[in-house]
């Protein structure tokens, strides 16, 4: 991740940091993050800003959780689904990555409803596609 806008991600947590502000501001880059990868107008409006003077938003967000993650020794790991995820699933999604991964995880949750079911698992450039839709593609392309 050596470009601009990941260093850029990795420059305001570090300010952040020092300010003792880390973990608001990291809620709040969450909650931007949901928005602009949920909502197409505000992706929309953001894509001038982003072509210009970022680049990506994704990728100052990734650079930003990326040094988050490692001063607090924790994960962030995206989960989507197709439909909200109640509290205790996310709870359960929670507990069983923190057993597998040894490291505290923070869940960012999205929903895409185009999925049709199940739900996709995204940590930094790795991803588990456990949804309808990508199962569905996977018959088709035996089928083709």
């Amino acid at each position: 991740m050596n470009n601009f806008e990941s260093h850029y991600g990795e420059a305001l947590f570090h300010m952040a940091f020092k300010q003792k502000e880390d973990q608001n501001l990291k809620e709040q880059m969450d909650e931007l993050y949901k928005l602009y990868k949920s909502n197409e107008s505000i992706s929309g409006f953001l894509e001038p800003i982003n072509d210009s003077l970022l680049g990506s938003f994704d990728k100052v967000y990734q650079g930003f959780i990326k040094e988050y993650d490692k001063i607090h020794h924790s994960l962030t790991i995206n989960i989507i689904s197709a439909f909200p995820l109640e509290e205790s699933e996310k709870e359960t999604i929670k507990n069983k990555l923190e057993v597998l991964t040894h490291k505290k995880v923070d869940l960012v949750c999205e929903v895409d409803s185009s999925l049709l079911g199940g739900i996709i698992i995204k940590l930094d450039k790795y991803e588990i596609d456990g949804s309808l839709k990508a199962k569905l593609n996977e018959i088709k392309k035996s089928i083709m």
